[in-house]
């Protein structure tokens, strides 16, 4: 049972950080940055291991750093690591704050509302 539920996480973390790379793909396509797939399967990880430092808000500053610190040891400009960085931060905020939206005026959420909360005594 455990080694199934280790297993479905891996899997999940493997998909996650395959989807981070891809979305982080079409960052710099998007501003004709000359970055390729590969570059940017080798530069995500260490980035978004270092944006997971719990100093800044979301990993903003931070991100937009090592991703400028990465991009110039990759041979690529700093500044356009920068904005690949900013974009990808705003596209993950503008998807979570459409989630949020969704999660607020969901019925299920709505359903919970209508249900009192017992204070224990």
């Amino acid at each position: 049972m455990l080694s199934r539920t280790v297993s479905g996480i891996r899997s999940s973390e493997i998909g996650l950080r395959c989807q981070s790379a891809s979305s982080l793909n079409m960052s710099p396509r998007s501003i004709a940055a000359p970055v390729s797939f590969g570059q940017v399967l080798q530069l995500v990880p260490p980035v978004m291991l270092i944006t997971m430092v719990p100093i800044s808000i979301a990993g903003w500053g931070v991100r937009e750093a090592s991703m400028g610190l990465a991009f110039g040891y990759a041979g690529l400009a700093t500044s356009e690591g920068v904005n690949v960085s900013l974009l990808f931060g705003a596209i993950y905020f503008i998807v979570g704050a459409f989630g949020g939206l969704v999660w607020i005026f969901s019925a299920e959420k709505a359903a919970q509302g209508s249900v009192p909360i017992e204070v224990p005594e």
